[in-house]
């Protein structure tokens, strides 16, 4: 009589472990083995981890080690137990779009939500075209009751101890009535306690012994993963569940209907077919190695075996099950010098006939360097490795199955199993007590290999995380997505990449993503020579105020408005502040490069400075006028009488100072302070600009500072701080705020602007600020007054297209491998029209990682810089007067198609006026 399908499965139940203060999940399983008249029940539990799995971009002395890790902890593999991994790829979005959706509802901007609602629409194509996948390596390990590989001990003892389990779960299995029941069965509590810390601890030790970062799974998380072998939909509530504590056992039931019936309800019985199965909507087809590969020439390519197949572009929506078990170790010795004299015979007999048998010499060969492992300590361990093809046709499927097995060459050859599908695919469910690739006396196509060779065959890399959250990326190989975080989490960037490289349409990206989670932005522009930004056009239509400098007034001396507050807080920000302020009045006083000679020593006039601020900001008349401009505002008489460089001159002198009796060289210091900053007050254009009150709001969400028209040193450089102080003082009145520099050149030579920059670094997390310093290369910061500080405190990289002649200064300041970063000065890393994508290479902590961003068409609409794109852009604004958001929707689909034909933006915006 034909089994049904639930019938050849051997899930018992869920087991749910609440030991030792984890919460650990599990499969019981049970099996009849034997023959009816001594037929008996093998019971088997089954714990599942999640691992992040061994990096792609690992240099090779990492790679080495990992795979030495791999080596030595199999050999310490339990015998008569089986470990499979599973690595998948499957394209999708779900969660990707649901954060997005969330950030939509929270953007304060039409414009904002656009851009994200394109950005949705980006990651779904993505997902479809099966370039945005994703990759999972999971880990089933077996705790087989009665395998006295697990005990030690008196063998009688252990037989008779092993049977009562037994019995015990057989009981068990019977109590099953719907109702909730509470067991205190010592045996079969003893029999899942000792599984959870022998066998579950056994194996997060050999795991963690191999380097692999694992978390053990719960029961909710098992249950899911069986349920969608089956389903599309969300799992139902796990029917029957077994909880384990320390005090005793515990059903919990949700349905009266068996597990096993439940996971074919919705989705159907599986169609069992010889060449594919039907399952889930998609046709599924196995494939599996006809032959062993012929060795590595590195640990990183023997590593990267599978994931070089696994991770191209066309390969979606596939799995991969490697299936360990330990082999005989005896039997593998006998059968190696069997091959051993079969192959020095044939070599004898061609040379008795004049002739070399060079085919027999390398196996020869090959087989003693076996036999020299194995005496080394090398284990043989079978391995059976399953490759799973779906796809949504018949069709679909025999073309991606061809394509999957080009990419693997002789010896180590991957055939498409069209006979015994059905069964290969069935033993790669966790819940079925069968070898993979063996049944019975019908086949057994695994694998012996040795514990120094198997790591080759089993799917361990994968791409690590970044965050759960931020801006998206993919990863070059896999499409893996990669988060940055910089908004939720505190860690300072540098972008650095060449022109045309796609810098600003990222730093566009990480400006709208700020925005759409409430985070402010300010950011320090410097553009072209012909004054053209990137930004400007962009920081309008998003809700930002964009400014040039030298055409407003800023107030060197307003502070940031901290109302909002604590007085703990407010005292440690203005404190913070002042430091950024004292920066700039010595700049101002001493100038940019402090390299002529001054009359009195910059120590002492730094001393007075910093008595001199301190009076200043204690001072109750100066406190109340802070207090009436913030309250009344930007246009009220107040806001005129709000204090600055005038009012703080009057603090440096000695009368101000409590300073009665004072020495020759402070005398002259306080006498050229006040020579100096009057200087600055009384001088028009950049004196007048820095010593009156502001003439724009530093309230908006995002608030960007052009630096144009740079005069002689002085003036650039206080310039520039006067650009940075008033972008901080935004940053300060902010819980969290979001600081973007970019790198200007010609700014670093100034100590002054290197040294705010430093401290910003260094200091910045206390509030709240995460810094972003974009620039072409390492260089010019390294060679600045605080180069080493900002360096120590940037933590995260991202590193696009760049100079051949920069490679060296990534190498020696960053100590990054050449053969690393040479990829990213080849014409090749320059971002790619037909996928409309830029290339970056992250280093996170030093955990490089190749990816792509791909920027949503609306942000790059926005941010066009080119002249042609600029004068096309306001063509179709000009088109649209009364809608903006449909002219910038209509720009980003025209510009769409010009990147990716390659004509010219002009014609297509031409063309298209032209056809209305």
């Amino acid at each position: 009589m034909e089994k049904s399908f639930d019938d050849t499965l051997h899930l018992a139940t869920i087991a749910k472990f609440n030991v030792d203060g984890r919460d650990v999940g599990g499969y019981i399983l049970r099996r009849e083995v034997g023959s009816s008249l001594l037929q008996q029940q093998r019971w088997q539990i089954v714990f599942v981890f999640e691992s992040q799995g061994i990096h792609p971009w690992d240099i090779e002395e990492q790679m080495e080690t990992a795979r030495m890790q791999v080596e030595s902890a199999l050999k310490e593999f339990p015998k008569g137990e089986t470990i499979t991994f599973h690595f998948s790829t499957f394209a999708g979005d779900l969660a990707q779009q649901q954060q997005l959706s969330a950030l939509v509802d929270n953007a304060s901007e039409d414009t904002q939500r656009l851009i994200i609602a394109s950005e949705q629409a980006r990651v779904q194509q993505l997902a479809r075209e099966g370039n945005r996948k994703i990759v999972r390596l999971r880990i089933y390990c077996t705790y087989t009751v009665g395998n006295q590989s697990h005990f030690s001990g008196d063998k009688d003892i252990v037989e008779k101890f092993l049977a009562s389990l037994e019995t015990s779960l057989d009981k068990f299995l019977k109590t099953i009535s719907g109702n909730v029941g509470e067991y205190s069965n010592k045996e079969l509590w003893a029999m899942l306690l000792s599984a959870y810390r022998e066998g579950f601890g056994r194996y997060e030790r050999l795991l963690s012994k191999m380097g692999l970062p694992i978390k053990a799974l719960t029961a909710d998380e098992v249950w899911k993963i069986l349920w969608e072998r089956f389903n599309r939909t969300e799992p139902i509530t796990i029917p029957q569940l077994l909880l384990i504590t320390q005090s005793g056992l515990k059903e919990l039931f949700s349905s009266q209907l068996d597990a096993k019936v439940l996971l074919t309800r919705d989705g159907g019985v599986p169609e069992a077919h010889t060449s594919y199965v039907k399952v889930r909507a998609a046709y599924v087809a196995p494939l599996i190695f006809m032959d062993k590969p012929d060795g590595w020439q590195s640990s990183h390519a023997q590593l990267c075996y599978l994931w070089e197949a696994l991770s191209r572009d066309a390969v979606r929506d596939t799995e991969c099950f490697c299936q360990l078990s330990y082999g005989d170790a005896q039997q593998s010795k006998l059968k190696l010098e069997f091959t051993t004299k079969q192959a020095s015979y044939a070599a004898a007999k061609a040379e008795e006939s004049g002739n070399i048998d060079v085919g027999s010499e390398l196996v020869r060969q090959e087989v003693i360097e076996a036999q020299a492992a194995i005496l080394e300590g090398g284990q043989p361990i079978y391995a059976a490795t399953v490759f799973l093809i779906h796809r949504p046709s018949l069709k679909e499927l025999n073309e991606a199955c061809l394509e999957f097995s080009s990419y693997f060459t002789r010896p180590a050859w991957v055939a498409r199993d069209d006979r015994t599908a059905w069964i290969i695919w069935r033993q790669t469910l966790p819940v079925v007590l069968d070898h993979l690739l063996k049944h019975a006396a019908l086949f057994d196509k695994r694998t012996i290999y040795l514990t120094t060779e198997v790591a080759g065959v089993i799917p361990l890399v994968k791409p690590h995380p970044c965050d759960a959250e931020g801006v998206e990326f993919l990863t070059e190989e896999g499409g893996f997505p990669i988060h940055l975080d910089l908004f939720s989490k505190q860690r300072h960037v540098g972008i650095f990449a060449t022109t045309r490289s796609g810098k600003s349409v990222l730093l566009s990206g990480i400006f709208i993503h700020a925005l759409v989670r409430g985070i402010p932005v300010v950011a320090v522009d410097y553009p072209k020579p012909d004054g053209t930004s990137s930004f400007e056009v962009f920081t309008k239509l998003v809700g930002g105020s964009y400014f040039d400098i030298t055409k407003e007034k800023s107030n060197l001396l307003e502070i940031p408005d901290l109302r909002n507050f604590s007085p703990s807080q407010r005292k440690e920000r203005l404190s913070n502040f002042r430091g950024f302020l004292l920066i700039a009045l010595i700049t101002m006083i001493v100038g940019a490069n402090k390299r002529k000679e001054l009359p009195v020593s910059v120590e002492v006039i730094e001393s007075i400075l910093k008595l001199a601020l301190s009076k200043f900001f204690q001072d109750d008349s100066i406190i109340n006028r802070y207090e009436r401009a913030f309250v009344e505002g930007i246009s009220s008489h107040a806001w005129q009488n709000i204090p600055t460089l005038s009012d703080f001159i009057l603090f440096c002198r000695a009368e101000s100072l409590n300073l009665s009796q004072i020495g020759t060289q402070s005398k002259q210091a306080l006498e050229f302070i006040e020579l100096r900053l009057a200087s600055w007050v009384q001088s028009p254009g950049l004196g007048e600009s820095i010593s009156q009150p502001s003439t724009f709001r530093s309230d908006a969400p995002l608030l960007v500072f052009a630096l144009t028209n740079l005069g002689d040193d002085n003036e650039a450089a206080v310039i520039a701080l006067s650009v940075y102080l008033a972008a901080l003082r935004r940053a300060f009145a902010s819980e969290t705020s979001l600081v973007v520099v970019d790198e200007a050149p010609v700014l670093f030579q100034f100590d002054s602007i290197s040294n705010l920059i430093g401290r910003l670094f260094a200091t910045g997390a206390g509030a709240g600020m995460k810094v972003v310093l974009t620039g072409q290369d390492p260089d010019t910061i390294k060679s600045s007054k605080a180069g080493e500080q900002i360096f120590q405190n940037m933590s995260t990289k991202m590193v696009g297209r760049i100079q051949n002649s920069a490679v060296g200064s990534f190498e020696k300041i960053f100590g990054y491998p050449r053969e690393l970063i040479s990829k990213n000065a080849s014409e090749s890393f320059f971002p790619k029209r037909e996928g409309i994508y830029s290339q970056w290479l992250l280093d996170n902590n030093g955990k490089f990682t190749f990816c792509r961003y791909y920027p949503p068409l609306i942000l790059l609409a926005l941010v066009a810089s080119n002249p042609d794109e600029q004068i096309a852009r306001a063509k179709v604004l000009n088109l649209y007067p009364h809608d903006q958001l449909k002219a910038i929707a209509e720009f980003s689909q025209l510009l769409k198609l010009s990147i990716q034909s390659g004509t010219s933006i002009k014609q297509v915006v031409d063309d298209k006026i032209s056809g209305l």
